[in-house]
């Protein structure tokens, strides 16, 4: 069934009694707690329908684990190419250049005076671009990529729900990974430490949820039995600062192995890569096993936020793989 040509497909088929786990969902799991509904397969468009394959079906959880796994080995080898074309230039046991062979020792003393003058360049050139470092640039694109994903949040929470049912131009494909993706990069170009950078996040989550909260007074919610909805879209800030605690270790190794390239690694970047490695390994289990990392027993009222938000509970195990392993692979990179 299509609907238009930039919707995906769903099946038309009687949905069977079956486990949570399997192949695809019927339309009333397949509704998340900031988008509502992920898809076309609904019952206002074709009824009794659901996903032909989700990502809790056996060849999306294989599929996953191998992609992560061939990543993973891919990374190895390209180490192990470069620490091959390394031996003969780099100590390794040191992180210091190799003596000079004989041939650069005999011209060094017969033209001392030449080998003195290539070296003081050498050095007042290392240190002029160590010193006078040119001024960071904006990047443009990323508030662009920015402000064209708040743009479709701030439509689909403005009661444009027929964006959102009809998945018009992939929007549920592409607008949160891009979101996460832009503040993954800020963070880990921020020179801000940890604190400063989860201070200013807490402010705006403050700020945002007593916004939601004055309007949930003045309207006369009950927001007494579901605060989850008053904070709202300002989980997205809850889940940034749980990431850049996650994160904010990597995010050190990572510029200590920009500064030191040839450094032998320390307890501290093996920590960081055993750490993410044991989430990465935690979930890809429970990926493979069909469970859910964290689950939670569905909720009374089924207009909650709990409601909504126990979809993502139930794909909690894809989640800590899928970040877990990519937070691995950049671990991994520090210390091939």
């Amino acid at each position: 069934w299509l609907k238009s040509g930039l919707n995906l497909r769903c099946i038309a088929r009687p949905i069977p009694s079956r486990p949570a786990v399997g192949r695809g969902h019927p339309p009333s799991a397949m509704k998340d707690w900031l988008y509502n509904i992920t898809g076309t397969c609904t019952e206002d468009v074709m009824p009794n329908s659901y996903w032909d394959n989700d990502v809790t079906s056996p060849e999306s959880r294989i599929l996953l684990t191998l992609f992560f796994a061939s990543a993973g080995g891919a990374m190895l080898y390209v180490g192990s190419l470069k620490r091959r074309a390394r031996r003969d230039t780099v100590d390794y046991d040191f992180g210091i250049p190799l003596p000079p062979s004989r041939v650069e020792m005999q011209r060094t003393l017969s033209h001392p005076a030449e080998s003195f003058m290539q070296g003081a360049t050498t050095a007042v050139h290392t240190l002029t671009s160590l010193v006078a470092r040119p001024p960071k640039e904006r990047m443009w694109h990323l508030d662009f990529a920015r402000i064209v994903c708040v743009s479709c949040v701030v439509t689909e929470h403005s009661g444009g729900l027929m964006y959102s049912h009809h998945n018009v131009a992939f929007a549920l494909q592409w607008v949160l990974p891009y979101l996460f993706l832009t503040s993954g990069i800020c963070f880990m170009l921020s020179s801000a430490p940890l604190w400063f950078y989860v201070s200013r996040l807490a402010m705006v989550l403050a700020a945002g949820v007593g916004l939601n909260w004055f309007a949930d007074i003045y309207n006369g919610r009950d927001w007494q039995h579901d605060f989850g909805t008053t904070v709202f879209q300002m989980f997205y800030v809850v889940f940034l600062i749980g990431l850049a605690f996650i994160g904010g270790p990597l995010r050190r190794a990572l510029k200590w192995r920009y500064e030191n390239p040839n450094a032998p690694n320390n307890n501290k970047i093996r920590g960081v890569a055993l750490g993410h490695g044991l989430l990465c390994l935690v979930g890809f289990a429970m990926v493979l096993l069909g469970h859910p990392l964290i689950y939670i027993p569905k909720p009374d009222n089924p207009e909650s936020w709990a409601a909504r938000a126990k979809v993502m509970f139930d794909n909690s195990s894809v989640i800590a793989a899928g970040t877990g392993g990519v937070f691995f692979l950049a671990a991994l990179a520090c210390l091939v």
